[in-house]
């Protein structure tokens, strides 16, 4: 087990070193990232930055996505679960609208 984010940071950083000076980016996602790509940057001295996307779950199922709204606003659907589970584009335009809402809100708060 690791002590924090940070040394987890640290580790994958050491891991990785072999990408630095190659260009690469190092991104987090919200919810606990942070910490670790800020080590992970530093020590290849890569930008550091963040992606945020939102899922759309399964009615009474939370841990089912759906859809991603992904970070451009694109919608992807699980087309298989939609018919599996009979539920129509049309009905997940206003969740889709409300988690684009929550991504852009998202995306002022890390990245200002």
């Amino acid at each position: 087990m690791l002590a924090s984010r940070e040394e987890g940071g640290r580790l994958l950083g050491s891991a990785l070193l072999g990408f630095m000076g190659s260009g690469a980016a190092v991104l987090a996602v919200p919810g606990g990232g942070a910490p670790a790509v800020r080590e992970v940057a530093r020590i290849l001295r890569a930008p550091p930055g963040v992606v945020v996307a939102r899922n759309i779950a399964a009615p009474r199922n939370q841990e089912a996505a759906l859809c991603a709204v992904a970070q451009e606003g694109r919608v992807k659907a699980d087309r298989t679960l939609l018919e599996e589970l009979h539920i129509g584009g049309e009905n997940l335009q206003g969740q889709a609208e409300a988690q684009k809402q929550r991504k852009r809100r998202s995306l002022l708060k890390y990245r200002g």
